[in-house]
């Protein structure tokens, strides 16, 4: 129990919570500081966990559960070939269902109602096959799309309806790019709703609704989007939504290979600044930070000590504090709910991500505007 640890104490074993994540080394003293901090988050059980401490060789925690994790890696192959087989299926005039993408779709709905946080740790991180083509790069940004779409409409708690609505048209949307060469300047390419509505025109399982959606998705809120110039009143909730969440990809995961992405968090910062000017839905901006967390599971970043780590779980609606693995000493985890370190910032070093300049954050990155 947290109520029999005294202040000064020198534990001779690890201190863990419930879930086997560390709250104190051995061989370090507890604090007050420590014990409010236990009780101000609910945190009534710790143990000492011997066979950690006594154990020659530090064993790695598991964040979250591996049985989860490993469905949920399933459900995401799954889902990428139903949208393949769904797009081979359109383009070559067959009759078609989106009973599949439905199913899967409704899977992730249901983990992310108990955790949200597994759903993209398992499915976000997921680097896949090496892209080799502009189409392979499309189906992947869908898919992601799909799956970060679901997990932030229960965060702004959508009807089921319409968080199975944001999973399967985050999914469908683009349909009608695969197989172009436009380019995003050309008037083709800014047309592309449009043919997308009469592409799932008889599509089982697409509703008229569904297909509002579809022509809506690269719409603004302030009537800069295409291709009708759209405002927010005339915009469904779900619509809204997959368009933040479809310039949050953009940003993060360019469709280009080999360029890096914007940090997570600054693409986040740089969301919230325009939706303050009114470009993006403001509570669907909340819903996404709440969803994909200020430091995604699997982002490498530098803490205030210049200790350099990696996000292994998200805490919640506590953005700026998830539980980190320390590069040195080799798998130490750290609970930055529990610790006096912090974030500094995202880590650059390997290249994966860029930091947006102060200019960067008023210059339009996601699709281009009509």
């Amino acid at each position: 129990m947290s109520g029999s640890l005294r202040d000064g104490q020198i534990l001779s074993t690890d201190l863990c919570d419930s879930k086997g994540a560390l709250l104190l080394e051995a061989g370090l003293p507890v604090t007050e500081a420590l014990i409010r901090r236990l009780a101000d988050l609910g945190i009534r059980e710790v143990y000492l966990d011997e066979k950690r401490s006594s154990s020659g060789r530090r064993q790695p925690l598991v964040p979250y559960d591996p049985a989860a994790q490993q469905q949920l890696e399933h459900n995401y192959h799954r889902i990428t070939a139903a949208l393949s087989g769904f797009i081979d299926e359109l383009q070559g005039g067959d009759s078609t269902s989106t009973e599949e993408i439905e199913e899967v779709v409704n899977s992730y709905l249901q983990e992310a109602i108990k955790d949200s946080g597994v759903v993209l740790a398992a499915c976000m991180g997921l680097e896949g096959q090496a892209i080799r083509s502009r189409d392979e790069a499309l189906q992947r940004r869908s898919v992601r799309m799909s799956i970060l779409a679901t997990v932030a409409a229960t965060h702004l708690r959508f009807s089921q309806a319409d968080c199975l609505n944001a999973g399967i048209i985050g999914a469908i949307h683009d349909i009608a790019l695969y197989g172009s060469e436009y380019s995003t300047q050309d008037e083709e390419y800014l047309e592309h709703p449009f043919r997308g509505i009469d592409l799932l025109q008889n599509t089982f399982g697409v509703t008229d609704q569904m297909r509002i959606i579809v022509g809506q998705v690269h719409e603004q809120c302030d009537g800069t989007g295409y291709p009708r110039q759209l405002k927010s009143a005339r915009l469904h909730a779900v619509s809204r939504l997959l368009n933040v969440v479809d310039a949050y990809l953009t940003l993060i995961e360019p469709m280009e290979e080999g360029q890096p992405g914007v940090a997570p968090s600054d693409a986040l910062a740089y969301l919230v600044q325009h939706a303050l000017y009114g470009c993006f839905d403001r509570t669907c901006v909340q819903g996404l930070v709440a969803a994909a967390s200020i430091y995604p599971v699997g982002t490498k970043v530098l803490l205030d000590d210049g200790t350099r780590a990696t996000v292994v779980r998200s805490n919640g609606a506590l953005y700026l504090q998830p539980i980190v693995q320390l590069d040195l000493p080799e798998q130490t985890m750290i609970d930055l709910r529990l610790s006096d370190r912090s974030i500094l910032q995202p880590d650059e070093s390997d290249g994966r991500y860029q930091r947006l300049s102060k200019s960067m954050f008023w210059q339009v990155l996601w699709r281009p505007a009509a």
